[in-house]
């Protein structure tokens, strides 16, 4: 998991994993980052579209292979992405969400977490932080920013979790 603010380095630092797939919401601008680069990405806009790309992948996966998708499925901006799904679900953009749609919610990012983790690939997934300070200025926690215990469960499922940070360069 590579996780950070925007145009800290998540994006190009996955594209450097072998051979890799991008998964990019429709509502994120990935795609700049990538081109220039030999690099294939299929763009989701629903929970759907999302599922289809993942029994395409888990079909794929069974043989052994993930055959012409890529050594390295990247899933990226996992804060995009649920920002479609909560849409989704709420029926519009800031549409209120109910305790049924966020178990719905939870259960469509365990199901993309279980996929993931039963492919034949190595796996990244980036998204956006949440940072808090303190009154003095220095962070006191950071983490995934994800929609309910999705931001805590969902990196604690992952080998490797990385935080991605801006640098000024003078």
């Amino acid at each position: 998991l590579l996780y950070g603010p925007t145009g800290s380095g998540k994006t190009t630092a996955a594209a450097t994993a072998p051979n890799p797939l991008f998964i990019v919401p429709g509502n994120e601008n990935s795609h700049v980052a990538l081109q220039g680069r030999d690099i294939p990405f299929t763009t989701v806009n629903s929970m759907s579209c999302m599922d289809s790309i993942l029994n395409d992948l888990l079909v794929s996966s069974k043989g052994g292979e993930l055959g012409g998708y890529g050594d390295t499925v990247v899933v990226e901006s996992l804060t995009h992405y649920a920002s479609i799904v909560q849409e989704e679900l709420a029926g519009t953009k800031g549409g209120v969400m109910n305790q049924h749609l966020w178990g719905r919610l939870s259960t469509h990012f365990d199901r993309l977490r279980n996929v993931l983790w039963q492919l034949d690939a190595h796996v990244i997934l980036t998204g956006l932080d949440t940072v808090r300070m303190d009154d003095d200025g220095v962070v006191v926690r950071a983490g995934l920013r994800l929609p309910g215990a999705q931001g805590e469960l969902l990196p604690s499922s992952c080998d490797s979790v990385g935080y991605c940070q801006q640098t000024m360069t003078k």
